[in-house]
C-alpha cells in the first residue's frame, strides 16, 4: 500500500504541476487529473488481489489452511535421496513411510513396509500398500478411515527412503519349531534353497531321545488361515516305508514320549 500511494502522489503531482511547451505554461485540467487518478486507483485494486492470492497459496501449499494442499504436498513427496516426488512410485518391502492425516496429529505414523507387504497403522491396524503407487495406497489408507472412523479423511503419504536403493535386501530366516523328546527343543532355521522332510527336521533338533515315540510325531501347520494336524510314523519313514513328509515354514513339530 505505501508504493502505490507513493505512486498515486507522484502522479498526482505531475498532473498539478506547471510545466513548460515551448515557452507557454501549461496546467493540467482538474477533471483530468481526477480520471486518471481513478485508473491508478482501479489498477491498485486489480494488482493487489494478485499479490494475495500469490501469498495465500505459498501459504496453502504448507499445509497450513488448507487440507486439500496439504495432501497435495505431501502424498507422494520423497526425500532428495531416494525417488524424488512422484504419486506413481510403486512402494515396495523395505520401504519408510510416513502416514498423516491432517489435523489428526494421533494417527501420524513412521513406519517400515513389512516383509509381506504392510504397514502397522493406527486404528486401522494392518494394512497391505506394496505392489501399490503411493496414490493408491493413499486413496486405500482414506477409504479406511473413512469406513470406520473419520468422515473425508485427507490422508497424505510420504516415502522418507527406499528400500529399492539398498544393494541387498536380507531375506527373513525360514523356520519350524521342534518340540519335545528330542535333544535340541526349539527353533530350527530351513537351509536355503533346500528342502527338508520330517527325518531331517528331527536330526536338525539334535535326534529323538530315548523316550520319544517315533510311531507318533505330530505337526500343526496353518493352511489357508486354518489350522491343520498332521500325525506321521517317522519308524517308518526311516525304513523306507512310508514316503517322506516335507516340512514347511512355520510347522510345529512335537514328538511325545513313548507308551511302554
Amino acid at each position: 500500500m505505501v508504493m502505490i500511494s507513493s505512486i498515486i502522489n507522484s502522479v498526482w503531482k505531475f498532473l498539478t504541476a506547471s510545466s513548460s511547451i515551448g515557452r507557454r505554461p501549461v496546467k493540467t485540467n482538474t477533471q483530468t487529473g481526477y480520471a486518471l487518478c481513478v485508473l491508478v486507483w482501479v489498477f491498485a485494486l486489480f494488482l493487489g488481489p494478485a499479490n494475495g492470492v500469490s501469498q495465500n497459496s505459498k501459504g496453502d501449499a504448507l499445509g497450513q489452511d488448507n487440507p486439500r494442499a496439504f495432501g497435495q504436498l505431501l502424498t507422494g513427496t520423497l526425500a532428495t535421496n531416494s525417488t524424488g516426488s512422484n504419486v506413481s512410485y510403486v512402494l515396495s518391502v523395505n520401504d519408510l513411510i510416513k502416514v498423516e492425516v491432517y489435523k489428526e496429529d494421533d494417527l501420524k505414523r513412521e513406519t517400515r513396509v513389512d516383509q509381506d507387504g504392510t504397514v502397522s497403522l493406527a486404528l486401522i491396524h494392518s494394512v497391505k500398500v506394496a505392489g501399490r503407487t503411493v496414490s493408491e495406497a493413499r486413496e486405500l489408507v482414506k477409504s479406511l478411515y473413512d469406513r470406520d472412523f473419520l468422515v473425508n479423511a485427507d490422508v497424505a503419504i510420504t516415502v522418507i527412503t527406499t528400500g529399492k536403493t539398498n544393494a541387498i535386501i536380507t531375506a527373513p530366516k525360514l523356520k519350524f519349531q521342534v518340540m519335545g523328546e528330542v535333544k535340541k527343543p526349539g527353533f530350527v532355521e530351513i537351509p536355503e534353497n533346500e528342502k527338508i522332510d520330517l527325518v531331517g527336521a528331527i536330526g536338525l533338533a539334535g535326534d529323538f531321545t530315548a523316550l520319544a515315540n517315533k510311531g507318533s510325531v505330530k505337526i500343526r501347520r496353518n493352511e489357508g488361515g486354518k489350522e491343520k494336524l498332521y500325525d506321521e510314523d517317522v519308524k517308518k519313514m526311516l525304513d523306507g516305508k512310508v514316503k517322506p513328509f516335507v516340512v514347511l515354514p512355520g510347522d510345529v513339530i512335537t514328538v511325545r514320549q513313548t507308551v511302554f
